[in-house]
């Protein structure tokens, strides 16, 4: 897992990591997506699409069901940090996270 927190500064940093994301390195993503990347030149859902057609599925972790709701929308759950998963890792990801304790 990566987490990134860089003000806005994510498109650039994403498209510097285009070749990790093909090949889902990591296969998880923590992204504060804030709104500041229209700064960088994408806004919000211009990030989660790139994501998106990229390998990676956007979703909110809900620590009481130990699940994941995907969303490619998440700042309507009210949150900022969200989760990007690997498509290819998907269902692994999901069983670390439900085999938790």
């Amino acid at each position: 897992m990566g987490k990134m927190d860089i003000e806005g500064a994510e498109p650039f940093a994403l498209q510097g990591a285009l070749n990790r994301l093909h090949q889902a390195i990591p296969p998880v993503w923590l992204l504060e997506l804030a709104g500041y990347s229209h700064f960088c030149g994408m806004d919000s859902d211009a990030v989660i699409q790139f994501l998106n057609s990229n390998g990676f599925e956007c979703g909110v972790y809900d620590p009481k069901t130990r699940q994941i709701m995907y969303t490619d929308q998440p700042w309507d759950l009210g949150v900022q940090n969200v989760l990007t998963i690997s498509k290819a890792h998907k269902d692994n990801v999901v069983r670390k996270i439900q085999s938790t304790h």
